[in-house]
């Protein structure tokens, strides 16, 4: 009999579960999460089929449809029906709301009854509320959704896919705004560290300087360099710095013995030549300033190389082997032997060689360029432009010729004389 009792007690402490939780593996709000790969419209379920991860640019993204056996991206984007989702790197693991989200994001959907032209940022009109979180690790992607449509109708899905794909984790930020962080410059000299970060796509030190909008620069003493947490001060910090080009009341300077009301910690990893792991949080003025890197970076001593001795003509690329020049008394010639058999000819005011500099040819009536049976000139209503140094002591010469048409050529070298 008390056995029997027990039992009873059993199966109502199942059921007041079920009571409570009628879906029994809900999300503990008494609503069953979809599976995987599939969608509901107004509460009615339909499996994705289809399912594919992958790059665009910097942005990862996946595409669904229900149609079956497509496999690849592009294909799903061909079938008609599909959902898509694409994020920034720094969205990648995060949850954010389609209706206040400022990092970069896209949400398609051409399924019947949920159409979504464009949901970014800048353009959310097409949904009244709605969340999403991307995730990707150890290849796999995850994409869970729960979208409110102007129409009022509830989208949810739930894709994952997997793929291996290089996702960049490294951020920069400066107050509420954060960026992939794109590019990392390092010089070490006489016990300091250097280090420069920035969103921008640059490749070389003098490219950051130039052309970045804004970037972060920090120095310090590389005995500090060592993986622990350091508090700035004195002894832990040159110099911090950010740099914007656009608007200099952004601008921030601060030293460690002129920390001008500044505070916060750095931990900075030397892993071998050039590569580091850092974290920065530092605060000046109330705003805080944060970077998240672990990879390799540039030396700023590093420079692009120029490519030279190539001449392009509609553009196809042939080697420039020699240069001849005859120097005459007012109008200098240069003849550019190169792999198309057909030399390259420039005349050219001698003050042009003589004083070095760029030139077009509305400067002179005597600057020409002639290839086969063309002479490009400003009689005959042609652009061109050449950048020339000559070293008469030597005969070194540099010659950058470019008319945004139909030919470009560049030659670096000595030139042999000729009369």
């Amino acid at each position: 009999m008390r056995k029997f009792a027990n039992f009873l007690m059993v199966i109502t402490a199942l059921a007041l579960f079920v009571a409570c939780n009628p879906e029994g593996n809900g999300n503990g709000d008494g609503e069953k999460e979809l599976p995987v790969n599939s969608y509901s419209l107004s509460g009615t379920q339909t499996q994705l089929k289809s399912v594919a991860v992958d790059m665009s640019g910097e942005n990862i993204y996946i595409v669904a449809t229900p149609k079956a056996n497509l496999t690849t991206a592009a294909d799903i984007l061909q079938s008609g029906e599909y959902l898509f989702v694409a994020v920034s790197p720094t969205l990648v693991g995060k949850e954010f709301d389609l209706k206040t989200e400022l990092s970069l994001y896209t949400v398609m959907s051409t399924l019947a009854g949920a159409p979504l032209k464009e949901v970014t940022p800048e353009s959310n009109s097409e949904v009244k509320a709605g969340t999403v979180k991307f995730t990707y690790e150890s290849g796999v992607a995850v994409v869970k959704a729960s979208i409110t449509l102007t129409s009022g109708r509830e989208l949810k899905f739930h894709i994952s896919s997997e793929k291996e794909v290089v996702v960049n984790e490294n951020t920069i930020a400066r107050g509420s705004e954060e960026k992939p962080l794109r590019a990392a410059f390092y010089h070490e000299e006489d016990g300091f560290t250097y280090l420069y970060f920035t969103h921008s796509q640059v490749y070389y030190f003098e490219e950051l300087v130039d052309m970045a909008p804004w970037y972060f620069y920090i120095a310090v003493p590389s005995s500090c360099v060592n993986g622990q947490q350091q508090t700035i001060g004195r002894e832990s910090l040159a110099r911090f710095t950010v740099v914007d080009a656009l608007n200099s009341d952004k601008g921030v300077d601060i030293f460690g013995d002129e920390l001008k009301g500044g505070s916060g910690n750095y931990t900075i990893t030397r892993n071998g030549e050039g590569n580091y792991t850092v974290d920065i949080d530092i605060t000046v003025n109330g705003v805080s300033y944060k970077v998240s890197f672990d990879g390799e970076c540039v030396s700023v001593l590093d420079k692009p190389e120029i490519k030279t001795n190539y001449f392009n003509y509609k553009g196809t690329e042939y080697k420039i082997s020699n240069a001849a020049l005859a120097n005459g008394s007012s109008v200098w010639f240069v003849y550019l032997d190169n792999s198309s058999n057909e030399p390259i000819v420039l005349c050219a005011p001698e003050s042009f060689f003589t004083s070095g500099g760029i030139f077009g040819f509305s400067q002179s009536a005597d600057f020409t360029v002639s290839y086969g049976d063309r002479t490009y000139s400003k009689a005959n209503g042609d652009n061109g432009t050449l950048e020339v140094s000559f070293d008469s002591s030597n005969n070194e010469m540099s010659l950058h010729f470019f008319n945004n048409a139909d030919i470009e050529f560049r030659f670096d070298g000595v030139a042999k004389l000729i009369k």
